[in-house]
């Protein structure tokens, strides 16, 4: 049995989405463009559809995003999404707005810091080495 999930996905354009991991609180799914962040890319018996800022399109193709597990990935996304939900799931997440208006996540490799930018979203820039 072949299931199809339709989901919607929406960013704000930023100069290099690719370098973005995307923090949605709207999400259900882990959704990646960056084919570099990517290990193990392989067709699944389900699919993916999402409609987002590009318009709508599905995908078969899932990976491994090492340190983390199964995402779905597809080239034409915008950027790189993360649902809030599923990183709850495996990894302990803070949030604390009185002293830092970002999201930490307590991963085996470390703490992964999602910033909240000047528009609302929560993203972590994996090309910052700040």
């Amino acid at each position: 049995m072949v299931m199809t999930q339709t989901h919607h996905v929406y960013v704000h354009k930023e100069s290099d989405l690719s370098t973005l991991i995307l923090l949605d609180s709207g999400s259900i799914i882990d959704l990646f463009s960056n084919k570099g962040l990517l290990r193990n890319i392989h067709l699944s018996n389900n699919s993916c559809r999402i409609q987002g800022n590009g318009g709508m399109v599905t995908t078969k193709l899932q990976n491994t995003l090492h340190g983390y597990g199964e995402v779905w990935y597809c080239k034409q996304a915008l950027t790189n999404v993360l649902s809030l939900s599923n990183l709850k799931s495996k990894f302990q997440v803070q949030y604390n707005s009185k002293y830092e208006d970002s999201f930490f996540a307590s991963t085996p490799g470390g703490v992964q810091k999602f910033k909240s930018t000047c528009n609302g979203l929560d993203v972590l820039d994996i090309g910052d080495k700040d």
